[in-house]
């Protein structure tokens, strides 16, 4: 099966999405200085998952030759070639960018958190109500990185893809 999406399209698509995300952060960042004359702990969270997004965009446009090049091999299009070190650096691409991904969404749902913790901190009810929800998320965000498949892609080694 072809890729519906060439790789500049798919890269066309990463910076887009990392343009968009960093004017809406300036935007966010210049109205929290402008009201507050401040920032909060909720802007760093949403400043590292920008950060994540741009490294996860760099790591596409570096690795994107060898993404196309696993996808081609894995739909029987093209050999498996004899150098695999391409494959390797595929297969450990993708891994890194479903932890970038994970990493940056839990980061985004921690900053609403804090966000939200700010509105009723003077209100004893929904400082408990806070606590338990921040308990359930960071037990979710500790179960989402126990049921990655490290195994799978990050410890898969040039001699086991050559037995493939």
């Amino acid at each position: 099966m072809t890729p519906k999406y060439s790789s500049t399209t798919l890269l066309a698509g990463l910076w887009t999405g990392v343009a968009v995300s960093s004017g809406f952060f300036i935007f966010r960042i210049h109205v929290r200085l402008k009201v507050f004359q401040r920032l909060h702990l909720d802007d760093a969270f949403v400043l590292v998952a920008l950060l994540l997004t741009i490294a996860n965009a760099t790591l596409w446009q570096v690795t994107s030759n060898d993404l196309y090049l696993g996808i081609a091999v894995s739909d029987g299009q093209q050999p498996l070639p004899h150098d695999l070190s391409k494959i390797y650096v595929y297969l450990h691409s993708q891994f890194a960018s479903v932890f970038i991904y994970v990493m940056s969404l839990w980061l985004v749902k921690f900053s609403f958190l804090w966000f939200f913790r700010g509105l009723g901190n003077k209100i004893k009810r929904q400082q408990l109500v806070w606590w338990l929800v921040l308990g359930f998320t960071a037990v979710s965000f500790v179960i989402e990185l126990a049921i990655l498949d490290y195994k799978c892609l990050a410890s898969i080694s040039l001699r086991e893809l050559g037995k493939m």
